[in-house]
């Protein structure tokens, strides 16, 4: 799909509301540790596309989007991921009206919320990471 579409600035829209609503730290998915795909492949992939892929272009496709990814975010983005990490959103930042309503934010922002009146040391620590793993990207 890389190959055939490239990467589109709505998809890398796309990208960011993804990564606001999901239950992981924001840092934590867009610069993710890797694990082996060799397990997952050959149990749950392995004959299940309709056009085969081998074990190392997935490899190499995970590592292409997991080094260009950054890159692509506008300033927009990474304030947008920033504020929302603080869990004080500004939905100004990005271009989709309704991004507040979907379930998925409104829950990951509420447990933004609560950790942050609960432990505000390991919010600042998450924003903090975040901060100089996008300045480095």
């Amino acid at each position: 799909m890389l190959d055939k579409f490239g990467t589109t600035q709505q998809c890398i829209d796309c990208f960011v509301v993804y990564l606001a609503g999901h239950n992981r730290p924001i840092h934590e998915v867009l610069f993710p540790h890797t694990q082996s795909l060799k397990v997952a492949y050959d149990n749950e992939f392995s004959g299940m596309a309709r056009d085969e892929v081998s074990l190392v272009a997935l490899i190499e496709t995970q590592q292409k989007i997991i080094a260009d990814l950054p890159s692509l975010l506008s300033d927009k983005h990474k304030q947008f991921l920033f504020s929302l990490g603080k869990s004080e959103p500004d939905w100004s930042l990005m271009p989709f009206d309704h991004l507040y309503e979907l379930p998925a934010i409104r829950w990951k922002l509420l447990n933004l919320q609560k950790l942050k009146q609960r432990n505000p040391k390991k919010i600042a620590l998450q924003c903090e990471k975040l901060e100089m793993l996008l300045s480095r990207g």
